[in-house]
This record gives C-alpha cells, sequence and structure tokens, in this order.
C-alpha cells in the first residue's frame, strides 16, 4: 500500500518528508508525493507495512540528515568510449585502454603542444537507479 488518502487536517506534506501514523506508530514512512491539502500521499516503495485506514492520524517528523544504504543490484552504470567528432580533432595518438579491475574501457589521447604534450582521458557514463526497493533511507 503506497497510496495514503489524507481526508482532514491542515499544512503541507511534502516529498522526502518523514511520517507516522496512528495505526503504525513503529515504522516510519517516507513520502515520495506531497500535497498541500487534503488528499493522497505517495509512500516510497515498498510502502505501508500495514493497513493504514482513512482518516488515520499522520504525523510528520522533524528534520535528520540522511544517509543511503545500497545493494548491490540497486543501481545500474552505463559506460562507453566517447564519441569522436565527425572531422577529427588534434589528437596525435590515440588508444584505448581497460582497467583491468573494473573492466571500464577509457580512451586516452594525446595532444602535441608548444613545449608541453597534454593527455586526455575519456570516458562516457551514466548512472540509473534500477530498483528503488534496493535503496534504504537511514535516518541519523
Amino acid at each position: 500500500m503506497t497510496d495514503i488518502a489524507l481526508v482532514t487536517g491542515t499544512g503541507t506534506v511534502l516529498a522526502g518528508d518523514v511520517v507516522t501514523f496512528a495505526a503504525d506508530s513503529i515504522n516510519k514512512y517516507i513520502v515520495g508525493t506531497g500535497v498541500a491539502a487534503p488528499g493522497t500521499i505517495k509512500l516510497n516503495k515498498p510502502g505501508a507495512r500495514v493497513t493504514i485506514a482513512t482518516a488515520n492520524a499522520l504525523t510528520v517528523g522533524n528534520g535528520y540528515t540522511p544517509n543511503m544504504a545500497f545493494n548491490r543490484r540497486a543501481l545500474y552504470l552505463a559506460a562507453r568510449l566517447p564519441a569522436e567528432p565527425k572531422l577529427g580533432d588534434a589528437a596525435s595518438d590515440v588508444m584505448t585502454i581497460q582497467d583491468p579491475i573494473s573492466g571500464l574501457a577509457f580512451e586516452i589521447r594525446m595532444y602535441k603542444q608548444y613545449r608541453r604534450v597534454a593527455f586526455d582521458v575519456g570516458i562516457a557514463w551514466g548512472v540509473a537507479s534500477a530498483k528503488s526497493e534496493f535503496i534504504a533511507t537511514l535516518m541519523g
């Protein structure tokens, strides 16, 4: 159960707020989508651990400093070599090396300049959360 109907009350429940309910005073939940008036809030996954009845008392917690814990399968890294300009660039040498530990491939470009040589190490990458259930917020 991730959608909780709030039928009365005043104030704003914001995304990221920590809330508790009278029906479940032990567990704390983080709001994924809040409301500015009575309406429906959406809890982050996996949702409420018990059934929260409509018109249940809600308490918004005070501020906290969050820490995060991740399961190994929570995040994905996508990486590739950078795209080369269609007309090329001023690099005098280009090579690809692979890190033996991580397996990531990097592009090394050498640029000869006046009285010096510059090296550029490049990789194009992106990160995505695959499954939010594998990410935990530790309140400390």
